[in-house]
Order: C-alpha cells, then structure tokens, then sequence
C-alpha cells in the first residue's frame, strides 16, 4: 500500500535522512519537488513561510533535498539569524556563542513521486516534511491518530476523563478573572489538557510542559501549528523548570491531570513551591488525579471497586491499555525516531511514595496557597484546587 511518511533531514554530509529514505525506493522514484519553505524563530513564531513554484527538480533515486535545506539556511543566516537544530531548540539548548541568542529553526517540504511498486499501482504523491534535525517524525493526521487510541486507553483508567477535563477549564475560567490567561500545563504528555483548555478559552496562552520526547513529538505534530499552544521539553523533577518555560508574564494558572502522581513527596513539594511563587496574586492551582490513601485499606478497596462499577456502567472501550498502546508505538515506523529517543532518556515511572489527597493539601498549603480542597470527586479520581 502506498504510505505516508515525515523525514525530517539536517544538512551534513553523505546521505541525509530523506535521501536514505528515496534510495531505499530505488527505482520507484519518478521526482522530488521542494516547494515550501519555513523559517521559525527558536520561541516557534513562524517567521516566513511561502511556496517556492520553481523548486529543486530532482529525478532518480537519490535526489539532493539537502541543497534546498542548505540554501534557505544560508539565506537566512544572511539576514542575521542563527540557524541550528530542532532537536537542540526543543530541549532549549544549542545558544549561539558569537550572539549568545538562540538559533531559528529553518525547514522545507517535498513531494516524493512514487511511479512503480511490487505490484501494479497509480501514480501516488508522498508528502514529506524536512527540518533542519535529521528525524523522522509522524505527520500530523498520524500523530492525531496515535492521540485518539491515547484518549481511548486511558479512559480504561479515568472512565469521566472528559468531565474531569471539563471540571479544570470551569475552575480555570472561575478563578481567573481575564479572557486571555496564561496557563502552565505541567506534565502535560501529548497534550491532551492543553488543547482542550484552549479549544475553552481561545485567547489564553498555554505552556505545555512535560519530559517524555515521544509525547512531546506526538503533540508538536499533532498540535504544533496551534495558536496559544507553546510546547517544553523538561523534566519538573530537575531544578530551573520554571526558568526553562521562559515564560512572558507570571501564570494565572497552573493545571495537571494524571502526572503528578510520577513526582515524590519531595519533588511535588519542591514543585508546588515553586507555582505559588511565581504564580499571579489570587492565581490558582488544579490537579486532576486519582489521589488515594493505601493505608486505609478497606476505603481504599471501596473507592478501587467505585471506579471498576463506574467504568463497567460507561461502556468504555478495553480494546487497548497502556502497555499495549505502547506495545504498538514500538512497532510503528514513523515513531522509530521518537523511541530512539525516549529510549536514550528513560522516564522512571514508579512513585513508591505517591501522596494521598490530604498530603497533597498539606504540601499546597505549606506552599503558600491560601485555601485547598476538592471541587470535584469519584471514587479515589478527583480534582483538587489551590488558590493564592
């Protein structure tokens, strides 16, 4: 069948990427056409973007996709930007050391004609899109494809994540009292809360933080073109988070769902402190999570049964959990790049000292917010809100 693929390509010597990706076609290559051009500034505001009709021509099964990259690297470099990396841009490094400012990022899109296959075939067009990083990423419908089998495995888990989600963008919209708030999403995955809190209040600005490189990547092609939306790679855990997200004002809010439980007592502490510390005055803090107390064992058992009747009532689809949703990530080729590197920065998923609902309103408290309590509960799922 023909397929879709996104090859990023850096420019560098020998077989870049994409030209890998068309040599292994063989044959099967009638022409590349480069035909779009973008330059975007290392904060993600798309600074130039624009057809190129004339295009690089190239036929047979290596065609150089590295001479239009380099081009546009060099024609932006002439106005006096610096050009580097995504994958140093995305993790917030790679400063220039003659300007000490960060680098932009330069890319370019193709069309690979594919004329001849194992079997008898049409001639079909393959887009690809290049960036200056050399990975292969999912294109956008791919990515949003992965992200709706994500919503489905985890309402195994959260059979009302959809009310839950709605119960943060109403405490959201309550506390703050503007149109346009600025928003910290903190270990937001692929993005899931971010795009629906913005889908609620357009004009806010949402700055979505989180450490697994694969979600990340899922969200910035599913989601990157996304007005509002800012994407962060870093680890809560690590110290300088909040400097990391260089963010232009001081939050109105700060919103988690299921991703605080992965911190321990120690780093949602640290955490917390550090959201009412820089957080606006009367700002507000929301954490939708299944916060439970093991030590009361037969409560606990209640609220695990609670949940198990609640999810058997919805109907919801068990088709796919989290490990058989990652199970299929690690054979899907357009994520090959994206599990290299999310296999080269493993992320520890045991919490041995996970806090119940009543330390986490004690750490809140100790913090520095004012009043702390849930707004919204079922079984041991429930949304916890924090105001300064």
């Amino acid at each position: 069948m023909p397929w879709l693929a996104v090859v990023p390509v850096e420019e560098r010597g020998g077989l870049v990427a994409g030209e890998q990706l068309v040599h292994g076609l063989r044959r099967l290559v009638e022409a590349v056409l480069i035909d779009e051009f973008e330059h975007r500034a290392h904060d993600g505001r798309q600074l130039d973007k624009r057809r190129d009709p004339a295009g690089w021509r190239r036929r047979g099964p290596t065609p150089c996709l590295t001479q239009g990259l380099a081009d546009r690297r060099r024609e932006v470099a002439a106005g006096g930007h610096c050009v580097g990396t995504s994958s140093a841009l995305a993790g917030g490094g790679d400063v220039d050391e003659g300007t000490r400012g960060r680098d932009d990022l330069v890319g370019v899109t193709a069309e690979v004609h594919l004329t001849r296959y194992p079997f008898p075939s049409t001639l079909v067009t393959v887009k690809l899109a290049y960036d200056s990083d050399g990975e292969i990423m999912p294109t956008m419908q791919d990515a949003r494809r992965w992200l709706e089998r994500w919503d489905r495995q985890q309402e195994n888990y959260i059979a009302d994540r959809e009310e839950r989600f709605a119960v943060v963008a109403d405490v959201v919209t309550g506390a703050v009292q503007r149109l346009d708030p600025l928003i910290v999403d903190l270990g937001a995955g692929p993005g899931s809360l971010s795009v629906r809190l913005l889908d609620r209040i357009p004009h806010a600005t949402v700055v979505a933080v989180d450490a697994d490189p694969l979600l990340l990547g899922l969200a910035r092609a599913a989601y990157g073109e996304r007005p509002g939306l800012r994407i962060v790679d870093y680890d809560l855990r690590d110290p300088g988070w909040v400097e990391a997200l260089e963010l232009p004002g001081r939050p109105d809010a700060f919103v988690s769902t299921t991703a605080l439980h992965w911190l321990t007592r120690a780093q949602l502490a640290e955490v917390y402190r550090s959201c009412a510390a820089v957080a606006t005055p009367g700002g507000v803090l929301v954490n939708g999570d299944h916060m439970c107390d093991p030590s009361k064992t037969r409560l606990h058992a209640l609220a695990q049964r609670v949940s198990r009747q609640r999810a058997a009532r919805v109907g919801l689809d068990v088709s796919e959990d989290w490990d058989s949703w990652w199970e299929a990530v690690g054979d899907a080729p357009e994520l090959a790049d994206l599990r290299g590197e999310r296999g080269a920065r493993p992320i520890q998923h045991s919490t041995p000292d996970s806090p119940s609902a009543d330390e986490h309103a004690e750490l809140l408290r100790a913090a520095g917010f004012t009043e702390v309590g849930t707004v919204w509960q079922h079984g041991d799922d429930r949304v916890l809100v924090a105001l300064g």
